[in-house]
Protein backbone atom coordinates (compact mmCIF):
# COMPACT_ATOMS: atom_id res chain seq x y z
CA UNK A 1 0.00 0.00 0.00
CA UNK A 2 1.38 3.38 -0.99
CA UNK A 3 0.47 6.44 0.98
CA UNK A 4 1.75 9.58 2.65
CA UNK A 5 2.91 10.80 6.24
CA UNK A 6 1.52 13.11 8.99
CA UNK A 7 -1.27 12.49 11.42
CA UNK A 8 -3.72 15.32 12.13
CA UNK A 9 -7.28 15.42 13.45
CA UNK A 10 -9.99 15.81 10.82
CA UNK A 11 -13.67 16.12 11.71
CA UNK A 12 -12.94 14.47 15.01
CA UNK A 13 -11.56 11.24 13.60
CA UNK A 14 -7.85 10.51 13.70
CA UNK A 15 -6.28 10.82 10.25
CA UNK A 16 -2.90 9.65 9.05
CA UNK A 17 -1.60 10.62 5.65
CA UNK A 18 1.87 10.27 4.19
CA UNK A 19 4.17 12.46 2.19
CA UNK A 20 7.37 13.21 4.05
CA UNK A 21 9.17 11.91 7.13
CA UNK A 22 7.59 13.27 10.26
CA UNK A 23 10.63 13.36 12.52
CA UNK A 24 11.10 12.18 16.09
CA UNK A 25 7.74 13.25 17.48
CA UNK A 26 5.89 11.05 15.00
CA UNK A 27 7.47 7.71 15.84
CA UNK A 28 6.50 5.20 18.50
CA UNK A 29 8.31 2.45 20.38
CA UNK A 30 7.58 -0.31 22.90
CA UNK A 31 7.26 0.24 26.63
CA UNK A 32 5.48 -1.11 29.70
CA UNK A 33 1.75 -0.49 30.16
CA UNK A 34 -0.46 -1.78 32.98
CA UNK A 35 -3.92 -2.88 31.83
CA UNK A 36 -7.13 -1.68 30.20
CA UNK A 37 -10.77 -2.25 31.06
CA UNK A 38 -12.88 -4.66 29.05
CA UNK A 39 -16.48 -4.05 28.04
CA UNK A 40 -17.68 -4.97 31.52
CA UNK A 41 -15.37 -2.50 33.22
CA UNK A 42 -12.96 -5.20 34.42
CA UNK A 43 -9.23 -4.68 34.13
CA UNK A 44 -7.46 -7.03 31.74
CA UNK A 45 -3.73 -7.67 31.87
CA UNK A 46 -1.72 -6.79 28.79
CA UNK A 47 1.74 -7.79 27.62
CA UNK A 48 4.70 -6.22 29.35
CA UNK A 49 5.90 -5.29 25.87
CA UNK A 50 2.96 -3.17 24.80
CA UNK A 51 3.20 -0.34 22.24
CA UNK A 52 3.19 3.08 23.87
CA UNK A 53 4.08 6.46 22.33
CA UNK A 54 7.62 7.53 23.06
CA UNK A 55 9.74 9.30 20.44
CA UNK A 56 12.89 7.70 19.04
CA UNK A 57 13.92 9.09 15.65
CA UNK A 58 13.47 7.10 12.48
CA UNK A 59 16.60 5.60 10.94
CA UNK A 60 17.79 4.58 7.50
CA UNK A 61 18.79 0.98 6.88
CA UNK A 62 20.50 -0.81 4.02
CA UNK A 63 17.98 -3.61 3.58
CA UNK A 64 18.36 -6.84 1.63
CA UNK A 65 15.39 -8.52 -0.05
CA UNK A 66 15.04 -11.93 1.58
CA UNK A 67 11.67 -13.05 0.24
CA UNK A 68 9.50 -12.20 -2.77
CA UNK A 69 5.99 -13.37 -3.63
CA UNK A 70 3.48 -12.09 -6.18
CA UNK A 71 0.00 -13.15 -4.97
CA UNK A 72 -1.66 -11.33 -7.88
CA UNK A 73 -0.31 -9.95 -11.20
CA UNK A 74 -0.42 -6.38 -9.85
CA UNK A 75 0.58 -7.10 -6.23
CA UNK A 76 3.93 -7.85 -4.65
CA UNK A 77 5.04 -8.78 -1.13
CA UNK A 78 8.66 -8.21 -0.09
CA UNK A 79 10.48 -9.13 3.09
CA UNK A 80 13.53 -7.04 3.83
CA UNK A 81 16.30 -8.26 6.11
CA UNK A 82 17.89 -5.51 8.21
CA UNK A 83 21.45 -5.24 9.51
CA UNK A 84 20.20 -4.23 12.97
CA UNK A 85 16.90 -4.33 14.90
CA UNK A 86 14.17 -1.82 14.06
CA UNK A 87 11.62 -0.74 16.66
CA UNK A 88 8.15 0.06 15.40
CA UNK A 89 4.49 -0.21 16.37
CA UNK A 90 1.75 -2.03 14.41
CA UNK A 91 0.19 0.29 11.85
CA UNK A 92 3.30 2.34 11.12
CA UNK A 93 4.90 2.59 7.69
CA UNK A 94 8.31 2.66 6.03
CA UNK A 95 9.74 4.57 3.11
CA UNK A 96 11.74 2.90 0.34
CA UNK A 97 14.45 5.01 -1.31
CA UNK A 98 15.50 3.87 -4.78
CA UNK A 99 18.55 5.07 -6.70
CA UNK A 100 17.61 7.50 -9.44
CA UNK A 101 14.13 8.20 -8.10
CA UNK A 102 13.42 11.75 -6.87
CA UNK A 103 11.01 10.73 -4.13
CA UNK A 104 10.71 7.77 -1.78
CA UNK A 105 7.65 5.53 -1.73
CA UNK A 106 5.73 4.89 1.49
CA UNK A 107 4.34 1.46 2.37
CA UNK A 108 2.52 0.18 5.44
CA UNK A 109 4.51 -2.40 7.39
CA UNK A 110 2.78 -5.79 7.35
CA UNK A 111 5.16 -7.65 9.66
CA UNK A 112 4.96 -7.94 13.42
CA UNK A 113 7.20 -5.81 15.67
CA UNK A 114 8.01 -9.08 17.42
CA UNK A 115 10.35 -9.78 14.49
CA UNK A 116 12.61 -6.73 14.67
CA UNK A 117 15.20 -7.83 12.10
CA UNK A 118 12.83 -7.99 9.17
CA UNK A 119 10.25 -5.71 7.55
CA UNK A 120 7.48 -6.99 5.28
CA UNK A 121 5.86 -4.69 2.74
CA UNK A 122 2.89 -5.37 0.48
CA UNK A 123 1.99 -3.05 -2.38
CA UNK A 124 0.14 -2.61 -5.63
CA UNK A 125 2.23 -2.04 -8.77
CA UNK A 126 0.94 1.29 -10.05
CA UNK A 127 3.84 3.68 -10.72
CA UNK A 128 7.56 4.10 -11.52
CA UNK A 129 8.84 3.19 -8.04
CA UNK A 130 6.68 0.11 -7.63
CA UNK A 131 7.54 -1.01 -11.15
CA UNK A 132 11.22 -0.78 -10.20
CA UNK A 133 10.52 -2.78 -7.04
CA UNK A 134 8.67 -5.32 -9.17
CA UNK A 135 11.88 -5.96 -11.10
CA UNK A 136 14.01 -6.49 -8.00
CA UNK A 137 14.88 -9.98 -6.83
CA UNK A 138 15.98 -11.84 -3.72
CA UNK A 139 19.41 -10.61 -2.65
CA UNK A 140 19.00 -7.11 -4.09
CA UNK A 141 19.47 -4.19 -1.70
CA UNK A 142 17.68 -0.90 -1.13
CA UNK A 143 17.50 1.90 1.42
CA UNK A 144 14.68 1.72 3.97
CA UNK A 145 13.61 4.58 6.25
CA UNK A 146 11.58 3.53 9.29
CA UNK A 147 9.51 3.72 11.36
CA UNK A 148 7.07 6.50 10.48
CA UNK A 149 3.42 7.30 11.11
CA UNK A 150 0.82 7.64 13.85
CA UNK A 151 -1.81 5.22 12.58
CA UNK A 152 -0.96 2.81 15.35
CA UNK A 153 -2.40 0.10 17.55
CA UNK A 154 -1.66 0.07 21.28
CA UNK A 155 -3.19 -1.99 24.06
CA UNK A 156 -4.81 1.21 25.32
CA UNK A 157 -7.11 1.04 22.29
CA UNK A 158 -8.78 -1.99 23.87
CA UNK A 159 -10.69 -4.27 21.52
CA UNK A 160 -10.58 -3.21 17.88
CA UNK A 161 -12.31 -3.58 14.52
CA UNK A 162 -10.28 -3.20 11.31
CA UNK A 163 -12.19 -2.23 8.15
CA UNK A 164 -10.37 -2.58 4.86
CA UNK A 165 -10.27 -3.83 1.30
CA UNK A 166 -7.60 -5.12 -1.07
CA UNK A 167 -3.99 -4.29 -0.21
CA UNK A 168 -5.23 -1.95 2.54
CA UNK A 169 -4.95 -5.06 4.71
CA UNK A 170 -1.20 -4.58 5.29
CA UNK A 171 -1.22 -2.46 8.50
CA UNK A 172 -3.84 -4.79 9.95
CA UNK A 173 -1.62 -7.79 9.28
CA UNK A 174 0.98 -6.11 11.48
CA UNK A 175 -1.64 -5.61 14.22
CA UNK A 176 -3.05 -9.14 13.99
CA UNK A 177 0.39 -10.75 13.85
CA UNK A 178 1.54 -8.75 16.87
CA UNK A 179 -1.54 -9.63 18.92
CA UNK A 180 -0.95 -13.26 17.98
CA UNK A 181 2.80 -13.22 18.66
CA UNK A 182 2.43 -11.58 22.07
CA UNK A 183 -0.84 -13.34 22.92
CA UNK A 184 -2.42 -10.01 23.82
CA UNK A 185 -5.98 -10.10 25.18
CA UNK A 186 -7.18 -7.33 22.83
CA UNK A 187 -9.91 -8.66 20.56
CA UNK A 188 -9.19 -7.87 16.92
CA UNK A 189 -11.85 -8.38 14.23
CA UNK A 190 -10.75 -7.75 10.64
CA UNK A 191 -13.64 -7.12 8.24
CA UNK A 192 -12.10 -7.54 4.81
CA UNK A 193 -13.81 -6.63 1.53
CA UNK A 194 -12.70 -7.66 -1.97
CA UNK A 195 -14.19 -8.37 -5.39
CA UNK A 196 -13.18 -12.04 -5.55
CA UNK A 197 -11.75 -14.71 -3.25
CA UNK A 198 -8.40 -14.39 -5.03
CA UNK A 199 -8.22 -10.72 -4.12
CA UNK A 200 -8.23 -11.51 -0.39
CA UNK A 201 -4.48 -11.18 0.13
CA UNK A 202 -3.34 -12.67 3.47
CA UNK A 203 -6.81 -14.16 4.13
CA UNK A 204 -5.50 -17.71 4.65
CA UNK A 205 -2.98 -16.46 7.20
CA UNK A 206 -5.62 -14.44 9.03
CA UNK A 207 -7.74 -17.58 9.33
CA UNK A 208 -4.74 -19.47 10.72
CA UNK A 209 -4.03 -16.71 13.25
CA UNK A 210 -7.68 -16.81 14.36
CA UNK A 211 -7.44 -20.56 14.96
CA UNK A 212 -4.27 -20.18 17.01
CA UNK A 213 -5.36 -17.17 19.09
CA UNK A 214 -9.03 -16.68 19.92
CA UNK A 215 -8.69 -12.90 20.28
CA UNK A 216 -8.27 -12.63 16.49
CA UNK A 217 -11.23 -12.96 14.13
CA UNK A 218 -11.63 -12.34 10.40
CA UNK A 219 -14.78 -11.86 8.34
CA UNK A 220 -14.49 -11.54 4.57
CA UNK A 221 -17.11 -10.19 2.20
CA UNK A 222 -17.05 -10.39 -1.62
CA UNK A 223 -18.68 -7.88 -3.96
CA UNK A 224 -18.02 -9.77 -7.22
CA UNK A 225 -18.00 -13.39 -8.32
CA UNK A 226 -18.67 -15.82 -5.48
CA UNK A 227 -16.87 -19.16 -5.21
CA UNK A 228 -18.82 -22.34 -4.56
CA UNK A 229 -19.85 -22.85 -0.92
CA UNK A 230 -18.82 -19.32 0.06
CA UNK A 231 -19.80 -18.68 3.69
CA UNK A 232 -18.73 -15.06 4.06
CA UNK A 233 -20.45 -11.80 3.21
CA UNK A 234 -21.81 -10.94 -0.23
CA UNK A 235 -22.07 -7.15 -0.10
CA UNK A 236 -20.08 -4.04 0.69
CA UNK A 237 -19.23 -3.31 4.32
CA UNK A 238 -22.02 -1.33 5.96
CA UNK A 239 -23.42 -0.56 9.39
CA UNK A 240 -25.69 -3.61 9.38
CA UNK A 241 -22.75 -5.92 8.66
CA UNK A 242 -20.68 -4.33 11.43
CA UNK A 243 -23.57 -4.64 13.89
CA UNK A 244 -24.03 -8.32 13.02
CA UNK A 245 -20.34 -9.19 13.32
CA UNK A 246 -19.54 -7.03 16.35
CA UNK A 247 -22.07 -7.45 19.18
CA UNK A 248 -20.13 -4.99 21.34
CA UNK A 249 -19.69 -2.50 18.48
CA UNK A 250 -20.06 0.56 20.73
CA UNK A 251 -17.14 -0.56 22.90
CA UNK A 252 -14.62 -1.05 20.11
CA UNK A 253 -11.99 1.21 18.56
CA UNK A 254 -12.23 1.29 14.75
CA UNK A 255 -9.34 1.38 12.30
CA UNK A 256 -10.07 2.14 8.65
CA UNK A 257 -7.53 1.94 5.84
CA UNK A 258 -7.85 2.50 2.10
CA UNK A 259 -8.54 5.14 -0.55
CA UNK A 260 -10.44 8.28 0.42
CA UNK A 261 -13.81 7.17 -1.00
CA UNK A 262 -13.61 3.93 0.99
CA UNK A 263 -12.53 5.81 4.13
CA UNK A 264 -15.40 8.30 3.84
CA UNK A 265 -17.95 5.52 3.33
CA UNK A 266 -16.68 3.52 6.31
CA UNK A 267 -16.56 6.53 8.60
CA UNK A 268 -20.17 7.31 7.71
CA UNK A 269 -21.26 3.75 8.48
CA UNK A 270 -19.39 3.60 11.79
CA UNK A 271 -20.70 6.99 12.89
CA UNK A 272 -24.25 5.88 12.08
CA UNK A 273 -23.86 3.22 14.78
CA UNK A 274 -23.22 5.92 17.36
CA UNK A 275 -19.46 5.37 17.63
CA UNK A 276 -17.75 8.65 18.68
CA UNK A 277 -15.07 10.12 16.43
CA UNK A 278 -12.36 9.70 19.04
CA UNK A 279 -12.72 5.93 18.62
CA UNK A 280 -12.15 6.03 14.86
CA UNK A 281 -8.67 6.00 13.34
CA UNK A 282 -8.08 6.23 9.61
CA UNK A 283 -5.25 5.92 7.14
CA UNK A 284 -5.76 7.46 3.68
CA UNK A 285 -3.70 6.33 0.69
Amino acid sequence: MITSAAAIPLAGAQLSTRGRPEGPSAVLSLAVRPAFKDGGGHKRDVSERTPVPVAPPFKEYKATISYVVDPLPDLRILRLALPEPVRFVPGQFAQVILDGQPRPSSFSIASSPANDREIELGFKIIGPNTNLLNRMRKGDTLTLRAPLGRFTFTAEDGDIVCLTGGIGITPFMSMARFIHDKKLPNKCLVIYSAKTRGDLVYFDELERLSREHQAIQVYATLTGQLPDEWEGGTSRIDAEMIREQVPDFLKRTYYVCGPKLFIDAMIEQVRSLGVPDERIKKEVW
